[in-house]
């Protein structure tokens, strides 16, 4: 009889330090880190080519919308609008034309003069 009140102590000690090891991991904010699927990011990027606007200007507008292409994972997917008196679609959602190439936008300039 006295072996198994030993045993139940120490299980039940046991018990109390797993429990108290627990809640010293969860306050101290530990965590098992697991992969989670990655979630898709679209973003839209809004170009002012009005007449307003200095010619380096808006190759700092064009820099920034090839920086935020690049920047993307492979997975978003980004569109261009520019407006000035009108709204034009220089890149629809999902095409990479930034990442290649941004020179439509010079042609979209000129064409509202």
């Amino acid at each position: 009889m006295r072996r198994g009140k030993v045993w139940a102590g120490l299980g039940a000690a046991a018990l109390r330090m797993l429990a108290f090891a627990a809640l010293v991991f969860a306050l101290s904010g530990f965590g098992i880190p697991t992969r989670t699927a990655s979630r898709q990011v679209e973003t839209v990027a809004l170009i002012d080519q009005s007449r307003s606007i200095a010619p380096d200007q808006l190759n700092w507008m064009r820099t920034k919308v090839s920086e935020l292409a690049r920047a993307g994972s492979p997975g978003d997917r980004l569109a261009v609008l520019a407006f000035g008196r009108e709204v034009h679609l220089l890149s629809p959602m999902g095409e990479d034309v930034y990442k290649r190439q941004p020179h439509s936008m010079r042609r979209r300039r000129r064409s509202m003069r």
